[in-house]
């Protein structure tokens, strides 16, 4: 029975590192975009987008270390 259950939560785990390996795409390309657009890497909108992308490559990180241990 727990056997299901480890499955389940591994399922579960590669799924939250998908969908965020998706947010993390999406936000590389945002800020490629915008940076192009803007031209400068001080602009307020830029650093929230570049400080998201930090945010969720961290929790990425952190799931991955999670998945090894």
């Amino acid at each position: 029975m727990s056997m299901v259950y480890m499955e389940s939560t591994s399922s579960s785990n590669k799924f939250c590192m998908d969908a965020l390996l998706e947010e993390i795409y999406f936000l590389r390309r945002r800020l490629n975009e915008m940076s192009r657009e803007i031209g400068s890497f001080s602009n307020p909108r830029l650093v929230e987008v570049s400080q998201l992308l930090d945010k969720k490559l961290n929790d990425y990180e952190q799931l991955k270390l999670k998945k090894t241990s």
